[in-house]
């Protein structure tokens, strides 16, 4: 199993991008959106081969410049897969040797699983996430 970035988000299987519960966008969008995307040189959209170079997931982080860290923003691997954390390993590992690489401070990655990551050197960040839905009646005056 390996990463390779890539430039074409097209390559990806919409399936790997719809199981991903967190999103709030279509895979559609997901695809419009790359088009744009993918070529900057603080997106990093890679794929996750098999031993025999089949696409079995996606990894994709931003390098956040300002902030000198990268942000993981998705990976995904097909389901029946999941599981023995090779792929999460492999994505870990990956990242940090990359933020090595780009002289960055810290990898934030947000997740429901933090005990997995605190295992693997990830420590979390005290604060919350706040949302506004703009549209909906929030009960003010």
């Amino acid at each position: 199993m390996r990463l390779k970035r890539i430039y074409d988000a097209d390559l990806i299987p919409q399936e790997l991008i719809e199981q991903v519960k967190e999103n709030e966008w279509p895979a559609d969008r997901f695809y419009v959106f790359m088009q744009l995307a993918q070529t900057a040189p603080t997106t990093f959209l890679n794929v996750i081969l098999d031993d025999k170079h089949a696409i079995i997931g996606y990894f994709w982080y931003e390098l956040d410049m300002l902030n000198s860290q990268l942000y993981i923003n998705t990976l995904s691997i097909y389901e029946h897969l999941q599981g023995d954390g090779k792929a999460l390993d492999l994505a870990i590992e990956f990242v940090k040797e990359h933020a090595k690489e780009l002289q960055v401070k810290k990898v934030v990655w947000e997740t429901n699983r933090p005990a997995f990551f605190t295992k693997k050197g990830f420590t979390e960040i005290p604060g919350t996430f706040l949302e506004y839905r703009v549209g909906e009646d929030h009960g003010q005056e």
